[in-house]
């Protein structure tokens, strides 16, 4: 059999093949102002391109939410009962370890201490964490995703020129920055407990450190979407009374 065209052809149908999947994808997506795909891409373009749309998505679901009640009604159950979860686990877990609760409630936690608490643990403690640590990775997205729609809903009645900036430049992912910091800090906790007796102290450290930058990026995160709670409720009200004077 003879193949015509060799590499040149070969790396052309690759750009056009490449170039199809993502005008296809696009079908699937908001129009977003301003932006095209291009005829010819690369492989990192469409990387990027993956990324960038994955990230739309999820802000995309956030703004859905925050114009759904019965969406933000379900996110609302899913963080209240995770964290009834969790409060029901840190109640039963100090029977188990020597009067310790999980990691994950200690604020002033230091390096040092995991390993001096892990001495304490019974069987009892490391199966009770290890229900700890499932749930605790659903619990930080419900309430990551619940301040993102409340930040969402409020700017929206506040300002909807900086909403729409917000919706365009997917700025409500910031609000899941804390969730991200909670889920290291899961990770490096668990690579820790897992490894135990081994002591993993670079896991240790890691953790404590995502646990601040966590507690960090959270007050600012409640403190933001308090804020604009207010502002949107003083935006709201004004509306309603000019409207009424009117």
């Amino acid at each position: 059999m003879h193949v015509t065209g060799g590499p040149a052809a070969t790396h052309l149908s690759w750009q056009r093949t490449v170039a199809a999947v993502i005008n296809v994808s696009e079908l699937w997506l908001p129009e977003r102002q301003g932006v095209r795909v291009q005829d010819q891409v690369v492989p990192a373009q469409l990387s990027e391109g993956r990324d960038q749309a994955m990230l739309t998505r999820i802000n995309l679901f956030i703004v859905a939410c925050s114009q759904s009640w019965w969406k933000f009604l379900l996110i609302f159950l899913g963080q209240f009962g995770t964290m009834q979860v969790l409060t029901a686990i840190t109640g039963k877990f100090p029977e188990a370890a020597a009067g310790n609760v999980p990691f994950d409630m200690q604020n002033t936690l230091q390096p040092g201490q995991i390993f001096s608490q892990l001495n304490d643990y019974t069987d009892r403690a490391f199966d009770l964490y290890a229900t700890f640590q499932i749930v605790d990775y659903f619990f930080p997205l419900f309430a990551g995703l619940l301040l993102a729609t409340i930040c969402a809903f409020s700017l929206r009645m506040a300002s909807p020129g900086l909403y729409a900036t917000a919706v365009n430049k997917n700025l409500f992912l910031l609000l899941l920055i804390p969730t991200c910091f909670d889920w290291l800090e899961n990770l490096n906790l668990l690579c820790v407990v897992t490894a135990w007796p081994h002591q993993v102290e670079l896991a240790a450290t890691l953790a404590v450190a995502a646990k601040m930058a966590k507690l960090g990026s959270m007050g600012i995160a409640f403190l933001a979407t308090l804020l604009l709670l207010l502002w949107g409720a003083y935006q709201w009200i004004s509306r309603r009374a000019r409207s009424s004077a009117g």
